[in-house]
């Protein structure tokens, strides 16, 4: 008898769990559907009233950061290069601006003007009339160009480069 006691003594407690957890299955499955969809509704408010996604697409930002111009450009004095061609006498003619974003760098463009014009006349006597004129050519040379120069430079980057002249004779 004391079994029968034993066993009526937990079967109420165990059908009371039992429905407790039928009673939670249903709420939980809807909350696990509901808050995904919750989060889908706020990024698609976000991006129709705002205008677009929270947090910039990374070619955007590229993109932006590419078209984004200089705030202060320094021109360079004229340049008159021999270049490195075999057999024919060669020179170049170019007119270079500078485009920088730190205000700083421009003193320091001034101050070493006279050692950067040297590695820049360096740089191009090695140049052939075939490496400019090659597709691509010039904004190889101008990325060269600014990777050569910021290598030097200790007051910020040059950002941008210019060529204003470019003529081979």
């Amino acid at each position: 008898m004391e079994e029968r006691e034993y066993q009526d003594n937990i079967t109420p407690v165990t059908r009371s769990k039992q429905k407790e957890k039928k009673k939670r299955k249903p709420f939980s499955r809807v909350w696990v559907a509901l808050i995904p969809l919750l989060i889908l509704a706020a990024l698609a408010g976000v991006h129709f009233f705002g205008g677009g996604l929270p947090f910039p697409a990374p070619e955007q930002g590229l993109e932006a950061a590419a078209e984004t111009p200089p705030r202060y450009m320094f021109a360079l004095k004229e340049f008159q290069v021999n270049l490195a061609d075999e057999g024919a006498r060669r020179f170049l003619r170019m007119h270079i601006y500078l485009g920088f974003n730190d205000r700083p760098l421009e003193k320091e463009i001034e101050e070493r003007q006279p050692e950067l014009r040297s590695l820049i006349i360096t740089f191009m006597r090695s140049k052939t009339v075939a490496d400019l004129d090659e597709p691509g050519g010039m904004e190889a040379l101008q990325q060269e160009l600014i990777t050569m120069l910021n290598e030097v430079l200790q007051n910020g980057r040059i950002t941008s480069l210019y060529f204003v002249e470019f003529i081979i004779q």
